[in-house]
């Protein structure tokens, strides 16, 4: 094992595995509060000078709030972490179907390789992996009998096996404690600055539209344009759904730390951590990421024994509901019902094979295969692709649509594997402090997928590696709490010992 360490202990006398998240609340907060004065009184380039001296002092307490870990292993977490703040619109390669929000998951990819190259003698390969290997093989299958593009070929079996990759290798990492609490602390302040730049955008509307930078407007057909600069999707470069289904990870993932706070300066930090991610989560104005975020506060406070947190987080979101107008986001018609009976005919009359991946939709980013009818020329989309004009905003559907019923179960199983992993087994109420910490992770976990069931959130890469993660840590965490199933789908050979 690597002995080379990343940041240092966390500060004395704090009780979650972290440092003391004040220090941090207060930097971010006070940077949004004067970058928000400069921006919206004066211009909003008056604000980058705040922005640069926030990074910059955001720096220098970073080594005090996150534990100390392997550089190799640090790194690869760190890059996939903070890879989402990459936003996916600056530049793209079709020839190969990637995008600038995919460089730091090839960059983690080369040295997920080499870590993998240099424990080959002592990797194992723990039972939830399985379904990984049904779900890649059945995909193969698929392109290999309907694909028409390099995208497909690339994007369904190359996904899966990262995704496979990064779940064991999480799984022997996360043994180290320290790890743990580091990818989580990680991911909590990333979202923190991700919603305090999203707030930002939202209050002085401020936004780069072709790059989905800051801001996206409302569709015409949508009344609240006419009422709300529009929806917040951060840097992410991608739509406000896939913005709104990121905060969930480090909004629940809080809600956890702050439930571990003894110290009342803590708990205040945690809720303030928790209360701008909740608020800019609602400001993306996606009602899957609101309710999705609801039931997993429902489901973390119905089994953890430490709920001093759900007043506060009760709190953030009524506010939210009665000074915004969120709510009138429930008046607008719900658009999913056709796409979803789109994908079911799709399925009915693709149920074995799907209709290859990559190919549901006939515009997706691709290098079309040369025509084996005609030599020199390009391959066109099938007639019934090319009535197609939306994906079916759900993770499952897509994907039983593009490699058919059995790839869709392997799938299924993959996710809920994982998802069994963070809850351990049981239900009773959880009182240790890492079945607490283990049981937030549960409910971000559920949450995702959850809203998985109205947007194609697996089939985003950098949004999705973040489930991968939270999964790996979660499992640990459930573990050294004695949860049953975790112990079962770590075997063989992936004991706590």
């Amino acid at each position: 094992m690597n002995t080379a360490t990343l940041s240092q202990a966390p500060a004395a006398g704090t009780d979650t595995g972290l440092g003391s998240v004040v220090p941090i609340a207060t930097t971010v907060g006070l940077g949004f509060v004067v970058a928000l004065l400069l921006g919206g009184l004066v211009a909003p380039a008056w604000a980058i000078a705040p922005l640069v001296v926030g990074l910059v002092r955001l720096s220098m307490q970073l080594p005090a709030f996150l534990p100390r870990v392997p550089v190799l292993e640090g790194a690869i977490v760190a890059i996939l972490v903070v890879g989402v703040a990459v936003p996916a619109t600056l530049f793209d390669f079709d020839a190969i179907g990637l995008s600038s929000d995919d460089l730091a998951t090839v960059v983690a990819g080369i040295l997920l390789l080499y870590w993998y190259w240099r424990h080959r003698r002592d990797l194992t390969v723990p039972r939830v992996a399985y379904p990984f290997f049904l779900w890649l093989a059945w995909t193969a299958v698929s392109g290999a009998v309907e694909t028409r593009t390099t995208f497909g070929l690339l994007s369904g079996p190359v996904r899966i096996v990262f995704y496979a990759m990064l779940l064991v290798a999480g799984l022997h990492w996360f043994r180290r404690r320290e790890l743990v609490h580091f990818a989580l602390g990680l991911l909590v302040v990333v979202g923190l600055l991700e919603a305090a730049f999203g707030l930002w955008s939202y209050l002085v509307d401020w936004k780069i539209l072709r790059l989905f930078i800051g801001i996206e407007l409302f569709r015409d057909r949508q009344p609240l344009g006419q009422v709300v600069s529009g929806r917040i999707t951060a840097t992410l470069g991608l739509p406000s759904n896939f913005t709104g289904a990121f905060f969930l990870f480090p909004a629940l993932v809080a809600v956890g730390y702050g439930s571990l706070a003894t110290a009342w300066r803590e708990r205040l930090g945690w809720w303030a951590v928790y209360g701008l991610i909740a608020w800019a989560l609602m400001m993306t104005f996606t009602r899957g990421s609101f309710l999705s975020m609801a039931l997993g506060l429902v489901g973390f406070f119905v089994f953890s024994a430490k709920r001093w947190m759900m007043p506060a987080t009760a709190l953030v979101v009524i506010a939210v509901l009665v000074f915004t107008p969120f709510l009138r986001r429930f008046e607008e018609d719900l658009q999913r019902l056709p796409i979803f009976g789109e994908a079911f005919s799709v399925i009915w009359e693709n149920a074995a094979t799907g209709v290859g991946p990559g190919e549901y939709l006939p515009d997706a980013p691709t290098t079309p295969i040369e025509d084996p009818d005609d030599p020199g020329s390009e391959a066109p989309p099938t007639e019934a692709a090319a009535d197609r004009d939306e994906t079916p905003h759900n993770s499952v559907l897509l994907v039983a649509s593009e490699v058919g019923l059995p790839g869709a179960a392997f799938f299924l199983a993959a996710v809920l594997g994982t998802m069994a992993l963070a809850w351990g087994g049981g239900l009773g109420i959880r009182r240790s402090d890492d079945a607490i910490l283990a049981t937030a992770v549960f409910a971000a976990l559920g949450a995702f997928f959850l809203q998985s069931q109205t947007n194609n959130m697996f089939q985003i890469p950098p949004v999705a590696i973040q489930f991968w993660i939270l999964g790996a840590a979660g499992a640990w965490l459930a573990s050294t709490a004695g949860g049953r199933w975790s112990e079962f789908l770590f075997s063989p050979g992936l004991g706590r010992g």
